[in-house]
């Protein structure tokens, strides 16, 4: 068990979909059903460091994105004030704007996106307004349920293996990913797009395969993520993972 395999972007893949209902009174409940379901996903399990926010502009009724914004503003990044050593969290795109939060759970994040919009200039016409499309969570904490303290992890990448840091605790076996002097992907990412008006994407994107092999224990927690996201209105729409079933 203690030799993990990675995989390259966009690794082993699970897609659900939730459809907004026609009740909906604002953009902020939209925000909210999405990191309500990255919550699913990471409760107790995982805690992100950065997160890359794409802005568009969007119908003020009908809620679906009409117009990219210029690059001067339609790229942000969060980051939170207390990212471990050798930690990788830097841009992704060449003229992102940085903004620092204390973490990253929903009511942080969501105050950051009303800061972002604000300070973003405003649409052209009245008609439009400025709000995200899509939410990508990357450089994270993550822990390995089960993982004996004793034992040694092995990180395969390609052909090479070597031994990758971990650190334990009375809660567990953590590790921090990635590293500048071992890895440069995330071993997991989530991506939450808001693109088609009626709908939200959650794409959760696993590199590691502690959390898509049959014998390692990590795959009981993303097993048990999509559940709680089925029992909450997400539909599977695709898993690459062959333990999480994709609709026929």
């Amino acid at each position: 068990m203690n030799t993990i395999q990675t995989y390259d972007f966009p690794g082993r893949q699970i897609c659900l979909e939730y459809t907004l209902p026609t009740t909906m009174q604002s953009l902020e409940e939209v925000t909210n059903i999405g990191l309500g379901a990255i919550e699913m996903v990471t409760k107790n399990n995982f805690e992100f460091f950065c997160a890359d926010i794409t802005l568009g502009l969007f119908d003020r009724e009908l809620w679906y994105p009409v117009e990219d914004l210029s690059e001067a503003f339609d790229t942000w990044m969060l980051k939170t004030s207390h990212i471990p050593e050798q930690i990788i969290c830097k841009p992704f795109y060449t003229r992102q704007q940085l903004k620092e939060i204390d973490c990253l759970n929903t009511a942080e994040i969501f105050n950051a996106i009303h800061y972002i919009i604000q300070k973003t200039p405003n649409a052209p016409s009245e008609n439009a307004c400025v709000f995200w499309q899509d939410i990508s969570f990357r450089s994270l904490r993550a822990l390995l349920p089960y993982w004996p303290s004793t034992h040694p992890l092995r990180l395969q990448v390609g052909s090479k293996v070597f031994e990758y840091p971990t650190e334990t605790t009375s809660k567990g076996t953590f590790v921090n990913a990635p590293m500048d002097a071992y890895i440069l992907q995330s071993p997991i990412q989530l991506t939450l797009e808001n693109d088609g008006g009626n709908s939200l994407s959650l794409n959760i994107h696993l590199l590691w395969s502690y959390w898509t092999e049959e014998q390692m224990p990590g795959v009981k927690l993303i097993q048990h993520a999509v559940n709680t996201l089925h029992n909450n209105g997400w539909q599977l729409k695709l898993s690459t993972v062959p333990l999480i079933n994709s609709p026929a």
